[in-house]
């Protein structure tokens, strides 16, 4: 494995944005505010059906079946988001966060995952990862 000396070691993360939800309606519009502050990246929307044939194509159909048994949207994203990161790397965002500023090379350098919420942990509403690295291996 690449990995198998430092698994920590963190890869340049390509220039995409991911998001999904239920429908393209609800995340068009909140992609719209990390464009503007991030202009040279490629945002990539979802909605569930989308999501249903990427894993599908891009893993198998137990993927697929495992994301369409998720009850509850929230824990969709989980499982989706990570598959798509370790697939292609690159961002992920929760559709109700907003970038507070423009990524630059340090930044994109050094995260893996980061976000601090008000309570001192860390959230996965915000995840980076570069392609097919082991922290983001489904």
């Amino acid at each position: 494995s690449k990995y198998a000396d430092y698994p920590w070691t963190i890869e340049p993360f390509p220039k995409t944005i991911y998001m999904c939800d239920k429908t393209l309606d609800t995340i068009s519009i909140h992609s719209l505010h990390w464009k503007r502050f991030n202009p040279t990246y490629t945002i990539k929307l979802y909605n569930d059906a989308m999501c249903e044939q990427f894993l599908e194509r891009s893993f198998s159909p137990t993927h697929k079946n495992i994301f369409k048994s998720i009850p509850y949207g929230p824990y969709k994203a989980d499982f989706w988001r990570l598959c798509i990161l370790y697939k292609y790397g690159g961002i992920y965002s929760d559709i109700d966060s907003k970038s507070l500023k423009k990524f630059d090379e340090k930044f994109l350098k050094d995260t893996v995952t980061y976000i601090e919420s008000g309570w001192n942990n860390l959230s996965n509403a915000f995840l980076c990862f570069s392609k097919e690295n082991i922290f983001s291996k489904i």
